[in-house]
């Protein structure tokens, strides 16, 4: 779906028809969704509406956890909560009419939008009433009509006394580039809330930071081995991990300790740790290059027409890795290649985007040729490494991929793609797999 077209009669272009009005033509030509927001007694002056399209998921776009968000003055204080993207990251905002406030959906395609608030805010856009609403599917043929009923919503609080009986709290939140905003409600009962954020993907928090520390925190800090992003190596009972140093959000990384990353260990092949501290430098990324033979690592071969394109029919390999006890499958592996840096289910390597599939017990999985054409026929080889969750963390293995440069005509009549794990059982890293 597109970003989810919204039409406010109140105070947007000529032509759109009232919400009552939705069953005659009007500006969406009888489809989609009208939303009527019911201010009540509250004092709203304008009504912003929040649109959450996808569940927040792991390995998400902003690289947070999915489970908590630290709004401004409250960066100390993570709130834990249900985190959903928002569809688009333009601000829908009515002013009020009478008591009501409208707005008009329009999808391209059927789309059900997991989670919608209605936020209703004083003169100077502060949160100061709110409703949500669950699951709601905006018809391509026909249109519906739908009320939201606002009631007042003191702000959140983090870390005050409960109130005495059910209620409601918000808070919004703005970003200025691009101009979004976050918003979290809170709805109180039996002195224990329940939250529920809507955020844009890539920048969550709503800070306007690029270089994020902590991407889940308003202008967040992170103490050593708590920041989102790796950058150091260190170790811990002989094992070599990922770690990282205490940083502040514009100013990463900072210095001192490395400290292995809290949220899940990462092992690696012992002779990196020998040979990197900092691997911001591209340190990591030339001890592969020149060393993976000597280490745990993936070789895998591809057969490419003159070293640039991917020979048809052959662009899958599987992947078989040992080191997983009975009844310990690994789970979805991501990769990178060093100039990307970041993991993901695929990545390019110099045009060619390799994937990933899903694991297979106890740890098999497939790498795949996926799309792109090489740009340099004289580079055959390249580099990267593989991340295998496992039941104790996880591990890192080098990748090395060879293309190999195959005329068109003997396509068809070389070898199929191949990958070798090439084991040091001894290397300490295997302890993440246990």
């Amino acid at each position: 779906m597109r970003a989810a077209r919204v039409c406010r009669p109140a105070w947007g272009p000529a032509g759109c028809a009232v919400a009552a009005a939705i069953a005659h033509a009007g500006c969406f030509s009888d489809q989609g969704v009208a939303i009527e927001v019911d201010v009540g007694a509250t004092g709203a002056s304008t009504v912003e509406l929040f649109l959450g399209k996808t569940a927040c998921s792991d390995h998400n776009l902003a690289g947070i956890d999915c489970k908590t968000i630290a709004p401004p003055a409250m960066t100390s204080t993570a709130l834990r909560g249900q985190i959903w993207f928002r569809d688009g990251l333009a601000v829908e905002a009515a002013r009020v009419n009478g008591h009501t406030a409208t707005f008009r959906l329009r999808s391209d395609a059927a789309e059900t939008l997991p989670m919608v608030i209605a936020v209703g805010e004083d003169a100077e856009g502060n949160g100061i009433a709110a409703a949500t609403l669950t699951d709601l599917t905006i018809p391509i043929h026909g249109a519906r009509l739908v009320t939201m009923a606002l009631t007042l919503a003191p702000s959140v609080v983090p870390g005050g006394p409960p109130p005495r009986a059910s209620e409601d709290r918000v808070l919004v939140w703005r970003k200025l580039m691009p101009v979004s905003s976050c918003v979290v409600v809170e709805h109180w009962d039996g002195g224990s809330p329940t939250r529920s954020f809507v955020v844009p993907e890539d920048d969550p928090d709503c800070d306007d930071v690029a270089a994020e520390c902590n991407p889940a925190a308003w202008h967040g800090v992170a103490s050593a081995g708590a920041a989102a992003h790796p950058d150091c190596l260190t170790k811990t009972n002989g094992v070599c991990l990922l770690g990282s140093h205490a940083c502040a959000d514009g100013n990463f990384p900072g210095g001192g300790e490395c400290a292995p990353q809290r949220s899940g260990a990462v092992c690696l092949p012992d002779q990196l740790c020998s040979q990197c501290t900092d691997i911001t430098t591209g340190c990591l990324a030339n001890a592969v290059r020149t060393g993976f033979m000597t280490m745990p690592h993936i070789e895998c071969s591809f057969p490419a027409e003159g070293g640039l394109s991917l020979c048809k029919d052959k662009e899958s390999a599987t992947i078989q890795l040992d080191h997983f006890p009975a009844g310990q499958a690994c789970e979805q592996p991501l990769i990178t290649s060093f100039a990307a840096g970041d993991f993901a289910t695929s990545s390019a390597f110099g045009g060619a985007t390799m994937e990933l599939t899903g694991a297979q017990p106890p740890c098999s999985f497939v790498i795949r040729w996926k799309g792109g054409n090489r740009t340099n026929p004289l580079d055959m080889f390249d580099f990267g490494a593989i991340e295998v969750p496992a039941a104790s963390g996880a591990v890192l293995l080098p990748l090395v991929l060879r293309f190999n440069p195959i005329q068109v005509s003997t396509c068809g009549a070389v070898p199929a793609s191949s990958c070798q794990f090439k084991d040091m059982p001894l290397d300490p890293m295997w302890a993440c797999t246990h």
